[in-house]
């Protein structure tokens, strides 16, 4: 009675704790989208060429904030290994949705604005090639992690791997963002920005030199088997693509304004990617 008591008990915080997850994330991959609507508000580009924009913006947010989901984090808070690893597949598959709005963001504006192409060119600007390198970070990031039994890398050395590619991608990333220089271009919302891409990381290399206990009892935390896929993370990652996704769309809305895109787009004669 009492182990039924007890894992009732448990199962009741790990859902709250989840709900809690679940409005983090929204709240701080939202949160450029936030400043560049009330800091600085751009004129409006049209529907698609500033949904596209919104969701390049979203998925740099959710990529700057993966670093924190990590076991290694949560660990001491929580030992429970159903939670842990509801964690690293929570990392892992907002990974893969963080990628596929980075490529459909320059899909979209490739189809609108076809000149868009020069900037994927190794003779674009340095702003535009920080964010086509950034890109192929990411891509390699992935890659790395799915087959990292068979590169035979040790979980160090890839461990070490991992955290030095993210930084320099979240490094390009804000170089892309910041060297366009049409949505980040005040005061406020350049520190809001580097706030929102740096803050994750930053904790996490403070995490890495904490003291030895701490980072022991992380290391050592009981992860259990590979387990089946989780419904409730599949639930979770499908509900904040949707909220990404809508928060382009509302964003693209309230930005309309009459002025199509045209041989006279402002892009001609200054960045808005």
């Amino acid at each position: 009675m009492r182990q039924v008591i007890f894992e009732s008990s448990a199962a009741a915080a790990y859902s709250v704790t989840e709900q809690y997850w679940f409005a983090a994330l929204l709240v701080y991959t939202g949160a450029p989208l936030v400043m560049i609507t009330n800091l600085a508000p751009p004129r409006g580009m049209g529907f698609g060429w500033d949904a596209a924009m919104a969701l390049g913006i979203l998925a740099a947010s959710g990529l700057a904030l993966l670093p924190l989901l990590s076991a290694r984090w949560w660990a001491p808070q929580f030992r429970s290994g159903a939670f842990l690893r509801l964690i690293q597949t929570v990392h892992r598959d907002l990974s893969y949705v963080a990628l596929t709005l980075v490529v459909a963001h320059v899909l979209i504006l490739l189809v609108l604005e076809p000149r868009v192409i020069e900037y994927l060119k190794w003779s674009a600007t340095g702003p535009m090639l920080a964010g086509l390198v950034a890109t192929l970070v990411g891509g390699l990031l992935v890659y790395t992690s799915l087959v990292r039994e068979r590169l035979r890398w040790t979980h160090r050395v890839w461990r070490a791997w991992h955290a030095a590619g993210s930084a320099l991608a979240l490094g390009l990333i804000g170089w892309h963002l910041l060297g366009a220089g049409f949505y980040f271009r005040t005061r406020g919302t350049v520190v809001g920005l580097l706030w929102v891409l740096s803050v994750p990381t930053a904790l996490t290399l403070y995490w890495r030199w904490r003291p030895l206990t701490a980072r022991t009892l992380a290391a050592s935390s009981p992860m259990g088997r590979r387990s089946r896929a989780f419904p409730r993370h599949r639930r979770l990652v499908l509900a904040v693509a949707l909220c990404w996704l809508a928060a382009a769309l509302v964003y693209a809305w309230s930005r309309l304004e009459p002025t199509p895109l045209s041989d006279a787009s402002p892009c001609r004669v200054e960045p808005c990617l």
